[in-house]
């Protein structure tokens, strides 16, 4: 090791906080400062750094073990970025998932061989603590942490920071928290860790500081643009830069960092920004009115649906048993119609009525009429529980300026697709999705082993080709799963099915949905499920919070053993309640998180059933508490053995 520079290894428990894009910043603004700065994409199979920054290499680490090359060959350079060298990784290469003690002996001695060259090393290395990133990080000076606002992100890092300090590596060691939304936050965040780790591992860690949340850094990546570069003016970037002069001098102000982080996140919320106080309360007034306006809405149309099934439901059945049976019957007030133009464009509108057999109408729109103009025959599409049928229609009444109705002809002849191969789970998550290279958020509404159903702001059309990544509820990461579009439920949603999966990401998508199939008593749905019973075999009680959590589920979560009966009560998702034996509350829920054998139910509430609240934590908040007094009780239990 070349006593002149500073190695930096960048980790976190978990994927997606935004390790990578830290990692490229930092080494840009150190070398900003007139410091030879390395960064060393150390994600072996899966590097990214070369996409974030726009380069193309032709060499990576694999020629560098392979082959009779120097880190001079396949490191990147460019004249807009001075004193910085990228070392990139591979991407898609499996090999590089399990070196061997070779291959990691020729890499770190390569490295040596050019670290004379530069002042500090950045090593960005994969998410988790595998063989690989433990080995990078014993080579380094200095640790860095990041984590953002989430139970499994903090988990996560706690858990990397226990897997080192049992393999002897302790490192001084930086905490960043990304996406950060306020300065009160920040310091809950740290102070907790902070504390929870000096307790259980007796190690120190500082807080470098925070990335507080900017709209601009998903542009830049989106660009392939640094976000020092994109907005080279901005706060983010003078926050980077602030980070590399603390590192350059070794000085981790942490005593100021109440009043920076003050400054920090009010120069984040500059005057431009805030409204007058007139204005904000005309803005409050216009929200709070709109709101109305769509509550109000929202219950005409279930009382138009109501009162139609009411007094019609006898007449339809009439007249199907009376018609063809190539009739559709199933249509729903208030549900959406898609009008398909090529497979390519297509617009909708929600169904305001139907006469069965005769006519359908929906609410007119502009991009309605636009669609329309040239047209009399469409092809439309209508999604009820698992099928999605197309018929064509043609317009009854060609609308006038004056009309908020279209009249379209009621299908007949229409074809029924099943859009479940095989049965599909609700998992509501949030992934990113990219479409010819462009990083989009999504949200994933339900999945299965072969596909998903996905809601994209970012029009798609059938046959379309995209790339998934998100987090199991469990923590778990899936990452680069290769889709093609399928079918177009409705003006944002479609399905996806999975063409191209790795066999880990496989591996963790079926466990995952194991236990949700053992928790759902096989349904798919604990919306759909009105009581489910089973016992501790195979789940912890921490798995059944976790998915009762996403379910937004109103339930009573009934715990039965030989000593014990304990009850845990959920309003929308959230724990609420608690009672074990004589305790109550937060003392209840921590002692039935630790339950190992016995039966469960869950049954569906009313929520005036639910006692008085005596828990207000957040669920995420509970289960870290939760999973670390378990962790300090077999501390103490091993020790005294």
């Amino acid at each position: 090791m070349d006593k002149n520079t500073t190695v930096i290894s960048v980790a976190s428990g978990k994927g997606g906080v935004g390790k990578s894009n830290f990692s490229l910043n930092l080494s840009l603004s150190i070398a900003e400062q007139g410091k030879p700065t390395a960064l060393f994409d150390a994600d072996l199979s899966l590097g990214n750094a070369s996409l974030l920054i726009g380069s193309n290499p032709q060499k990576t680490i694999l020629n560098l073990i392979e082959d009779d090359v120097t880190i001079n060959d396949i490191i990147f350079k460019s004249k807009r970025y001075e004193n910085f060298f990228l070392i990139p990784a591979g991407t898609g290469i499996t090999k590089l998932t399990n070196l061997t003690d070779k291959d990691k002996t020729i890499l770190t001695n390569k490295i040596n061989e050019f670290k004379s060259k530069i002042e500090f090393l950045i090593i960005d290395t994969a998410a988790g603590a595998s063989d690989e990133v433990v080995h990078f990080i014993a080579m380094s000076d200095i640790l860095i942490v990041v984590i953002i606002p989430e139970i499994t992100s903090i988990k996560d890092a706690y858990g990397l920071l226990k897997i080192l300090k049992e393999k002897g590596i302790v490192k001084k060691t930086y905490i960043v928290i990304n996406k950060a939304k306020s300065k009160t936050q920040v310091i809950n965040i740290f102070d907790k860790f902070e504390e929870t780790v000096k307790k259980f591992l007796e190690i120190d860690v500082e807080l470098l500081g925070p990335i507080p949340y900017n709209i601009k850094i998903p542009e830049a990546v989106n660009n392939q643009t640094p976000i020092l570069y994109y907005e080279p003016e901005g706060s983010t970037s003078a926050l980077f830069r602030q980070f590399a002069n603390l590192l350059i001098n070794n000085k981790i102000a942490s005593k100021d960092m109440v009043s920076f982080l003050s400054k920090l996140f009010l120069s984040n919320n500059t005057k431009e920004d805030q409204p007058k106080k007139e204005e904000s309360d005309d803005i409050h007034l216009d929200n709070c009115l709109l709101s109305t306006i769509e509550q109000n809405i929202e219950k005409i149309l279930e009382g138009v649906n109501h009162i139609q099934k009411t007094f019609k439901i006898n007449l339809r059945r009439d007249n199907i048993s009376k018609s063809k049976q190539d009739y559709f019957s199933d249509f729903q007030v208030g549900h959406e119609l898609i009008f398909v133009e090529k497979d390519s464009y297509f617009v909708s509108s929600k169904i305001l009525g139907w006469d069965f057999g005769n006519y359908i109408f929906v609410k007119i729109n502009n991009n309605l009429l636009n669609l329309l103009e040239n047209l009399s025959h469409i092809t439309a599409r209508y999604s009820y529980q698992d099928k999605l049928i197309e018929f064509k229609t043609h317009l009854l009444h060609k609308p006038t300026d004056f009309d908020e109705i279209v009249i379209f002809s009621y299908p007949k002849r229409y074809t029924e697709t099943s859009l479940r191969g095989s049965k599909r789970y609700s998992v509501n998550l949030g992934s990113i999705m990219m479409v010819n290279n462009n990083a989009s958020k999504c949200k994933m509404i339900d999945l299965n082993l072969n596909g998903a159903l996905i809601e994209s702001e970012i029009p798609l059309s059938i046959g379309d080709i995209l790339k998934l990544s998100f987090v199991l509820p469990d923590g778990k990461l899936i990452e680069n799963i290769i889709c093609k579009v399928k079918n177009i439920r409705n003006s944002n949603r479609y399905g996806v099915s999975f063409e191209t999966i790795s066999p880990l990401a496989l591996k963790r998508l079926n466990d995952f949905l194991d236990v949700y199939d053992k928790i759902t008593a096989g349904k798919g749905s604990l919306i759909e499920t009105k009581k489910t019973s089973g016992n501790f075999e195979n789940i912890s009680p921490m798995d059944l919070v976790q998915v009762l959590s996403i379910s937004n589920k109103t339930c009573l979560f009934e715990m039965f053993g030989n000593d014990y009966l304990g009850k845990i009560y959920f309003e929308k998702g959230s724990v609420v309640h608690a009672e074990c034996q004589k305790d109550k509350g937060l003392d209840a829920f921590y002692k039935l998180m630790e339950v190992e054998e016995g039966d469960f139910n869950i049954v569906d509430i009313p929520a005036e059933s639910i006692p008085a609240k005596t828990i207000g934590k957040s669920t995420n908040q509970l289960l870290l508490d939760a999973a670390f007094l378990i962790d300090t009780k077999r501390n103490l239990k091993n020790k005294n053995h």
